[in-house]
């Protein structure tokens, strides 16, 4: 024991480890908050002010995953948007081994409406998520329509279920948690020296943030976040008010495009068949 204790004392602390003052993780955002310090806090929560760019803290992806990480900073940018006539907001999120694109809004229901603004404009395929169904059956529309049909539907009630599951765990009343966002994302494993898109056949990949005060400064997080883990936490630290990123377009991290990645992945690596997909492809599991 006496032996170790030399190399305990110099080992160098880690980021969770320190004073809150000392961790780079709060550096920009102590310099951020003391330019705020005398702002007041406002009477009323308002969406818009969870705009801007933040730094991220997950002791799930600096820790279990620190082999992949390679200590860069972890940040959050949060946009308002404007698309197909919906209003509502976006991030960019880089999570050191995930990144990718958040659709926000106040309420789940609110967020199936924007989920439904981009299906839409993504050539009005309202199945594209979930189209792995365990109950397909193979049947195509030049097939049998009706039948076909009658598949979609059953996969859209699906999907539904499955994108509320995790956040119907618990009250999401706008009166008990009045400064809650709720999101839905898609992102890449960073893992891999060409990254890909990390599906979600699911519907699973939502979760929350949880305002402090409404000035949106620091908010709590909690989410389904594949590599990262199950039911995952994090939190958020400001540091400018205006986001420094732009999220990359939502269309772009589809399952359609995942399977045309893992296609090209495929022939190029030349590796054996995993798994038969339904446009016969491989799926890495």
């Amino acid at each position: 024991m006496s032996a170790r204790t030399p190399q305990n004392k110099n080992r160098p602390q880690s980021q969770e480890e320190r004073p809150p003052e000392e961790r780079l993780v709060f550096a920009e955002h102590i310099k951020y908050m003391r330019k705020q310090h005398r702002k007041p806090i406002p009477k009323e929560w308002g969406f818009w002010r969870a705009t801007g760019s933040y730094v991220i803290e997950c002791e799930a992806v600096t820790g279990p995953l620190s082999d992949y990480y390679d200590n860069e900073k972890l940040t959050m940018d949060i946009s308002e948007t404007v698309k197909e006539g919906c209003w509502f907001f976006d991030a960019d999120f880089n999570f050191g081994v995930i990144e990718g694109t958040m659709l926000m809004e106040m309420t789940p229901s609110l967020l199936d409406d924007v989920m439904k603004a981009h299906r839409k404009a993504d050539g009005g395929d309202t199945a594209e998520e979930g189209d792995n169904d365990s109950d397909d059956d193979g049947w195509e529309e030049d097939e049998d329509p009706e039948r076909y049909e009658m598949q979609q539907e059953k996969r859209r009630l699906k999907e539904e279920e499955r994108r509320k599951a995790y956040i119907d765990q618990s009250d999401h009343g706008l009166e008990r948690y009045p400064r809650r966002i709720y999101f839905q994302w898609r992102g890449r494993d960073m893992r891999d020296a060409t990254p890909l898109i990390q599906p979600d056949w699911d519907n699973e990949h939502v979760g929350y943030l949880e305002f402090e005060d409404n000035k949106c400064n620091i908010f709590e997080g909690r989410a389904e976040l594949g590599v990262i883990g199950s039911n995952a936490e994090f939190r958020g630290y400001k540091v400018d008010k205006e986001p420094r990123k732009n999220a990359e377009p939502w269309n772009d991290l589809s399952e359609k495009i995942y399977e045309l990645e893992w296609r090209e992945k495929v022939a190029r690596d030349r590796r054996p068949p995993l798994r038969a997909s339904i446009m016969g492809m491989e799926r890495p599991w």
